[in-house]
């Protein structure tokens, strides 16, 4: 059995001649001085690239400064631009003042993108997503552009739809204050949103059916609903109130507002006007062919003209007619895709194709003014793409100002790009500080 005092001696033997070398220690302190160098140049290198990521999302995400000057006049743009899903919404950068246009559009989340309310300032020519609470469909823009009307979710008293979130009542934006009012309307399983119409820039009405079933009820009662007497808002006052005098009246299927008038095309052909502040004068029909599309008529201050997109083509040209006049077509207004109102007795705001718009390019939908008596349109706000179509709201009261020069909103870069650069930052720079110090210490 080897003893102890036998096994050192044979490592003794073993080893390699020669005594440590003298430096041994100093050896150590450098590989120590060298790692800790390496790693601090490591992590500042992930630092500054964090700090560098950082900065750019910021500049790309920032607005640009205001078009107008403070304290000048609300306008419409004399260009829109299609927006992208990544610009910022209100909670960020705050009321946009007084809005020329809202759209919908695109919004970029972080698992996906939906359709979202984005509004174009009149005042200083930004855009921005409206963030609006409790958001849940529909955004309507009044005239003035002081306020945006919207359907807003919420839990209703019995059973919800099976799919999707139940409509409980809608809300009114201050566009200056950001303050939200809403109204809630008693309901059992959830709303059927029709639309909410601007009748005047501080009249909201509100049309709507109560569904009849909920979750667990039969798919028949989840996917009808019955008539609601028609709401009004006045904003001067706390609240919106079931107008039994325009139910009395008939008023229903409304297509448009503006004047303090509703309107809604009759089943016979034409259309009927009823004044919302004095509905006890009865309704007055206008002899002139329906329209395709929600939008199907813009009625004057006396409810005495109408106008729109006649017939099943669309665009096509415009058509208006009042309650002593035979419908007549408008000059030179082909091309037109919508009548938004009209600004006096002879003069209309339109959606339109522009004029130097090559096939290959689309139509390229803006705003045009045409006089009904004279035609000859003239090009208001240039469109881009398809921006100025669908679902859109314009203050057309601003219309009768001059337009400002309008600047290209930002194109920020989605937020899940910048999370994956610098999650790649971290990686990267986590895995290279791991591989330093074990080849140092090597």
């Amino acid at each position: 059995m080897t003893s102890l005092h036998e096994r050192l001696a044979d490592l003794a033997e073993d080893a390699r001649p020669g005594a440590p070398t003298q430096d041994v220690w100093e050896r150590g302190r450098r590989w120590h001085r060298r790692r800790q160098t390496g790693s601090l140049a490591i992590v500042a290198a992930m630092f500054l690239a964090c700090v560098g990521l950082g900065w750019q999302a910021w500049d790309r995400s920032a607005t640009h400064d205001a078009v107008l000057p403070a304290g000048s006049r609300a306008a419409l743009p004399d260009r829109v631009w299609t927006p992208s899903p990544t610009l910022p919404g209100t909670d960020s950068v705050g009321p946009l003042g007084r809005v020329a246009i809202v759209v919908m559009a695109e919004r970029a989340g972080w698992f996906g993108s939906e359709l979202r309310p984005l509004a174009i300032s009149a005042e200083s020519g930004n855009y921005a997503f409206l963030d609006l609470p409790r958001w849940g469909t529909d955004a309507a823009l009044s005239p003035d552009g002081g306020h945006v009307a919207y359907w807003r979710a919420g839990t209703p008293s019995g059973s919800p739809p099976a799919e999707g979130e139940a409509i409980t009542g809608f809300a009114v934006y201050d566009t200056a204050t950001g303050e939200v009012r809403g109204q809630e309307v008693p309901t059992v399983h959830g709303l059927t949103p029709d639309r909410l119409v601007w009748a005047d820039g501080v009249t909201l009405v509100a049309e709507f059916g109560q569904l009849m079933g909920g979750r667990g009820d039969s798919d028949m009662d989840q996917s009808s609903s019955r008539s609601a007497p028609l709401w009004v808002w006045n904003l001067d006052e706390s609240g919106a109130v079931v107008d039994q005098r325009l139910t009395d009246a008939g008023v229903n299927g409304i297509e448009g507002g503006g004047h303090g008038l509703l309107w809604w095309s009759a089943d016979q052909g034409g259309f009927h006007v009823v004044d919302v502040d004095r509905p006890q004068d009865g309704v007055r029909t206008i002899d002139l062919e329906s329209g395709s599309g929600a939008y199907v008529a813009a009625v004057d201050a006396s409810g005495l003209r109408a106008a729109n997109v006649p017939g099943n083509k669309n665009p096509s040209s415009v058509a208006w007619a009042s309650a002593t006049t035979s419908q007549v077509r408008v000059r030179g207004t082909s091309r037109t895709f919508r009548v938004l109102a009209w600004l006096d007795e002879t003069r209309l705001l339109i959606v339109r194709g522009a004029d130097d718009a090559l096939s290959h390019e689309g139509y390229r939908p803006g705003l045009a003014i045409v006089d009904v008596q004279t035609g000859g349109p003239v090009e208001v706000t240039r469109g881009d793409q398809l921006t100025l179509l669908g679902d859109n709201h314009v203050a057309w009261e601003l219309a009768t100002e001059p337009t400002f020069d309008a600047v290209e909103p930002p194109t920020p870069v989605d937020r899940r790009v910048w999370l994956a650069l610098g999650l790649s930052v971290v990686v990267l720079g986590g895995t290279s500080l791991a591989q330093w110090r074990r080849r140092v210490v090597a």
